[in-house]
């Protein structure tokens, strides 16, 4: 697989959008074969051209406030570290925004939450 070049850096909430959905897309075709307990296989691939960075200035950009690109952003970043501990940095945050949307009684995205809470938590370190 090649490397992953989307411009996370633009404001366009439209842009910001259908790049984060093809991100996803690429993940969820990574993590259908996966077992319990085992990583996600493209994360050395997306640590190196940078795609982990992207999604995390994305995560951390104050000057975006559409919840629906950070919550599909946080997804993202759960499920690439599946099974591995997050990074401290973002760790709180990542668990909180998913956390946050479980909360909205009319969300579609329910069950990515919890997959994306039960990826995370596979790691024997999160604690």
């Amino acid at each position: 697989m090649g490397t992953i070049c989307l411009p996370f850096n633009t404001i366009n909430e439209q842009m910001l959008r259908k790049n984060i959905n093809k991100i996803n897309e690429i993940i969820y075709r990574g993590i259908l074969i996966l077992k319990e307990g085992q990583s996600f296989p493209l994360k050395a691939t997306f640590e190196a051209d940078g795609t982990i960075s992207r999604l995390v200035q994305l995560l951390q950009h104050t000057e975006l406030t559409n919840c629906k690109i950070k919550h599909k952003t946080a997804l993202a970043i759960g499920t690439v570290f599946k099974a591995t501990l997050l990074p401290k940095e973002i760790r709180s945050l990542v668990i909180n925004i998913i956390k946050q949307n479980l909360d909205d009684e009319d969300d579609s995205e329910y069950k990515s939450d919890l997959i994306a809470l039960k990826h995370i938590a596979e790691c024997k370190s999160v604690l």
